[in-house]
């Protein structure tokens, strides 16, 4: 999932439902008068499936 630094509260939904802050591109978008970075989240199928209450479906 991507999400730019702009948007905290998405930031944190990401981070609340278990995704992982995997990699930042550094001022890669330019809005507003000034750059942001691109964030990258994501879960792995263990993770997901622990999170759950499941198996891994992978």
């Amino acid at each position: 999932m991507t999400v730019y630094s702009n948007n905290p509260v998405s930031q944190a939904l990401h981070e609340r439902l278990g995704f992982q802050l995997e990699g930042r591109l550094r001022r890669i978008i330019y809005t507003h008068g000034r750059f942001f970075d691109e964030l990258y989240y994501g879960i792995t199928d263990d993770e997901f499936a622990a999170l759950a209450g499941g198996e891994s479906g992978g």
